[in-house]
């Protein structure tokens, strides 16, 4: 089964990343300056509000350059 970006962001939490380093991270995997803010990562970690489905992509995919580097 595959995670959803919650869970995704609770592991990557609970590895020591933080709210701020995760938004930075993921606006370093957009185009342009589109990047999340750290209060959104958090709202989308603790389930308040979910990303869009690009958002939900990202997350995935920095998740999984996170976890091959660690």
């Amino acid at each position: 089964m595959e995670k959803n970006a919650q869970q995704i962001l609770t592991e990557l939490r609970e590895a020591g990343v933080s709210d701020e380093k995760m938004a930075v991270a993921l606006g370093d995997e957009l185009p342009g300056d589109t990047h999340p803010s750290s209060t959104s990562v958090r709202r989308w970690r603790t389930g308040k509000n979910q990303p869009s489905a690009v958002y939900a992509t990202v997350i995935k995919n920095y998740a999984q350059k996170y976890w091959e580097n660690q």
